[in-house]
């Protein structure tokens, strides 16, 4: 693919051990992430993508469904184009890389949104009268969880 699009001069593909990641990072251009189409992968999404966000790197993927990624505004190239040499130019590069950092903080959010709701299950007594509380809201595997099936 680099050789189609002239460029082969200036690629590198490489392992490298995880203390130099952030070293790695910092100077690619584009990363690699080759799911296949599989069920498992369409909703789960690798930390190796929100990775390549986080550090400006366009992701290069065969499956653009990778959970939330697409959901939550994520672009990437698919490997399709990049291996026939079709490349976009650094003004579209750039534009790709700022909103993955978009979506790199929005799922960060996600996540603490997340977190925080575990803390308030922790603080929740079983004892405790759900209809008593109209801005408590419970899924029905939570209520499963925390009370028995006669009380709802």
């Amino acid at each position: 693919a680099a050789k189609r699009a002239g460029v082969a001069e200036q690629v590198t593909v490489r392992c490298c051990p995880p203390e130099r990641l952030a070293e790695e990072y910092e100077e690619a251009d584009f990363g690699f992430v080759l799911r296949e189409p599989i069920a498992v992968n369409r909703v789960a999404c690798p930390t190796k993508l929100y990775e390549y966000l986080a550090y400006g790197v366009v992701p290069i993927v065969k499956l653009p469904e990778m959970g939330d990624f697409i959901d939550l505004g994520g672009r990437c190239l698919a490997y399709e184009d990049f291996a026939s040499g079709k490349v976009p130019g650094s003004a579209e590069l750039d534009e790709i890389r700022r909103a993955n950092l978009r979506v790199f903080d929005r799922a960060h959010g996600l996540i603490e949104q997340g977190q925080e709701q575990l803390r308030a299950l922790d603080r929740i007594d079983p004892a405790m009268d759900v209809a008593a509380h109209p801005g408590l809201f419970l899924t029905d595997l939570e209520r499963c969880c925390l009370y028995p099936a006669a009380a709802w």
